[in-house]
Order: structure tokens, then C-alpha cells, then sequence
């Protein structure tokens, strides 16, 4: 072989791409060893499990058909990113309570007076589309979350208010008030990030980004596209066509910034239960958010005994009390939803049932904060 051709095979061999390319293949090689991209336990557990499903045992070869794919070496679906959906089928169900609460952990610091906390230590970006997200709020399970992962109540006033200050200025919240603002806030975010003139979280990574309530545009898009002319190969459906570029902005930014993206939706039908305790709830957004989705949680409410059918209004008045601390006390849930889950990668069903409780978790909203489990 002339040494032209073996410079020429070789050359051939060479695969090319550009520095953001390979910095972002480092960074996603060294992330497989991070068992920890929220802070939460419960959520990091079930995170990590649909991101590095467990391996499977390889086939014997009398039972391996070589006309067959491999079922213990399939990697024809592409690999997931850290994108958390939360729904829910009735209000009021915790979606923004575990909202706050993975913010909260998200800007705390990972080491506070030699304590390690668990949190995260970066910077979040809320994308408030209904207007609800009250940063009083997060302040308060801020405060009480440093209080339970410090263990302690010793801390003092001004070493709080300190800290508060410090997490609180690493929150960025924008308030899109329609679906084309939505797509414009999301385009400027990486030149706002980068601008670290604007901002006190020039220092820390991008841990988080939150959109509050998918669902707010859902009916607008629907009607835009509804009023929109016939779609077809040159005119695809607007609907359609709007949430694969809100995908696309999503998974820009998540490559950007490494970070996890949660966003909160609200279910149009009932809770589907099955006898092992599996729930599942239709999802109402388009495939193409579906398919980006890694995870996808339901949550909701422990059942409190409402007042009897015959109860008068002097009863009722009477039990309003009782009642009204049996709903302080009354916990929430969250399970995975099972809507699709034929379309899990291999061994994910049976590692989540492996889990305690099927991977379930609890958490407490109380006016001091949450507790988780």
C-alpha cells in the first residue's frame, strides 16, 4: 500500500466536529457518573432509572433468533435528556408546591458552614405562563428547606435573610403572556445568561428551568391552528408546528446549559388505576413533546372525608375547624405516569416496580414549606 492511500484512509477515518460538538460529548460522558440532576432524592432515583435504564442479561444463543434484534443490546432509540413532566388530573393537586420545592433546592448551596446540603447551587430560570408562580412563596420553602437539610433552628436572622438573598437573586423569572412570546423568551435566554452584566449568576451553571403550566397556550395553539389554512407537506399543522419549535428552543438551551427542564401540565382526563397500583393519565400535548419527555409524573391529593350529605349548616359550621386541619395535614402523592409505557426503553418497567412502592414518593404542603416523604 502506497503510503498516499494509507494517508488516505486514514484521513478517511478521521471523524470532524466542531469544539461545542466535542466539549458537549465530554460533558455528557461525565455526566453518566452524576446520580444526583435535582437534589431530590425520590425524583433522582426515578430520573436516573428512565435516562441509564438497567441492563438487561444478554440471551443464551438457543434462544437468540438471528432474525430478531437483540433485545439485550438495543440501541436504536436515541438516549433521553433530563426533561420532567408534572400532571395532574384535578387542581390543586401539588404541581406548583414540588415546583417551588425543586427550585428551591436547585439555587441552594451544595455546602453551607461545613454541612453538606444536598442542594444543587445554580441558577434557575422560571418561565411563568400563568402568572402564578408567587416568589413569597418560594421564599418561605426556600427558608424551611435550609432549615431541614441544615437540621438545625439555630440559624440566625441576619445568616438567613443573608442566604434567602443570595438564592432568591439566582432566580430568573420571565412571564411570557402568549404562545409566539413564549417561543421569543426562550431564543433570548441563552444572550441573557451569557450576559453576565445583568445578573448575579455568572458563577453558577444553569441547574433548572421550570415552565409553570404547559397547558396555558394549549387552547390558543389549538384554535390558532384550527383557523389556520389546510396543512400539508408545504403548510404542516400549526399546532403541531409550534411545539416542535418550542422542543426545539428546549433542547438548545438544554444543550447550552446542561440542565434539567421541569414543566408542569394539567390533565383533561381521569386517573386510569390499575390492580397493581400503576396510574396513568392521557397526555393532552402533541407526540412530538411526548417523545421529549423523559419522565413523566402524576401527582395528587390524599382523599379528605368531605361533609355528609344531610349535615346542616350549623354542623358544618361546627366541623369547618376539624376539617380545615385535616386538609393541613393531609399529604400529597406522585407516581409515574404509565400513559405509553410500551415505548420504555427495556428493563424500565421492571426496574420501577422493583422500587419501593413502585417508585412512589409523598410530600407534605404545609404554610411553613414542604417535606418531602
Amino acid at each position: 500500500m502506497s503510503a498516499a492511500s494509507l494517508g488516505e484512509r486514514l484521513l478517511g477515518e478521521v471523524k470532524e466536529e466542531c469544539l461545542d460538538e466535542l466539549l458537549h460529548s465530554l460533558r455528557t460522558h461525565h455526566s453518566l457518573q452524576q446520580t444526583s440532576k435535582i437534589g431530590i432524592p425520590p425524583l433522582d432515583r426515578l430520573l436516573n432509572l428512565f435516562l441509564h435504564p438497567p441492563p438487561r442479561e444478554p440471551p443464551s444463543y438457543t434462544q437468540f433468533d438471528s432474525t430478531q434484534p437483540n433485545p439485550g443490546f438495543n440501541t436504536s432509540k436515541k438516549s433521553k435528556s433530563p426533561v420532567i413532566e408534572i400532571t395532574s388530573a384535578a387542581p390543586c393537586a401539588g404541581k406548583r408546591q414540588l415546583l417551588y420545592y425543586i427550585a428551591a433546592t436547585a439555587v441552594l448551596p451544595q455546602i453551607y458552614n461545613g454541612m453538606h446540603t444536598g442542594a444543587r447551587e445554580g441558577a434557575v430560570v422560571v418561565l411563568d405562563t400563568d402568572n402564578q408562580f408567587n416568589v413569597i412563596r418560594l421564599r418561605d420553602v426556600l427558608s424551611s428547606c435550609i432549615r431541614d437539610r441544615l437540621e438545625t433552628t439555630t440559624l440566625a436572622p441576619p445568616d438567613l435573610d443573608s442566604l434567602l438573598q443570595t438564592s432568591l437573586q439566582n432566580v430568573h423569572m420571565f412571564r411570557p403572556q402568549s404562545p409566539p412570546s413564549l417561543l421569543s423568551t426562550l431564543q433570548s435566554l441563552r444572550a441573557h445568561l451569557f450576559n453576565t452584566s445583568t445578573h448575579f449568576s455568572s458563577p453558577r451553571p444553569l441547574s433548572t428551568l421550570i415552565l409553570t403550566n404547559l397547558s396555558t397556550f394549549l387552547w390558543q395553539t389549538r384554535l390558532d391552528a384550527d383557523e389556520a389554512p389546510p396543512s400539508d407537506a408545504k403548510n404542516p399543522n400549526p399546532f403541531v408546528q409550534y411545539y416542535r419549535s418550542l422542543v426545539q428552543e428546549l433542547s438548545l438551551i438544554q444543550r447550552t446549559f446542561d440542565c434539567v427542564i421541569v414543566a408542569a401540565n394539567q390533565g383533561l382526563t381521569p386517573l386510569q388505576w390499575t390492580r397493581k397500583g400503576e396510574v396513568s393519565l392521557r397526555p393532552p400535548m402533541p407526540a412530538v413533546w411526548n417523545e421529549f419527555c423523559a419522565l413523566k409524573l402524576i401527582v395528587g391529593r390524599d382523599g379528605v372525608r368531605k361533609f355528609g350529605p344531610g349535615i346542616s349548616a350549623e354542623e358544618a359550621v361546627r366541623e369547618r375547624e376539624m376539617r380545615r386541619k385535616a386538609l393541613e395535614e393531609s399529604g400529597f402523592w406522585g407516581r409515574v405516569n404509565w400513559w405509553g409505557s410500551g415505548e420504555w426503553e427495556l428493563g424500565v418497567a421492571e426496574g420501577l416496580r422493583a422500587l419501593p412502592g413502585g417508585g412512589s414518593f409523598s410530600f407534605r404542603v404545609m404554610r411553613e414549606g414542604i417535606k418531602m416523604g
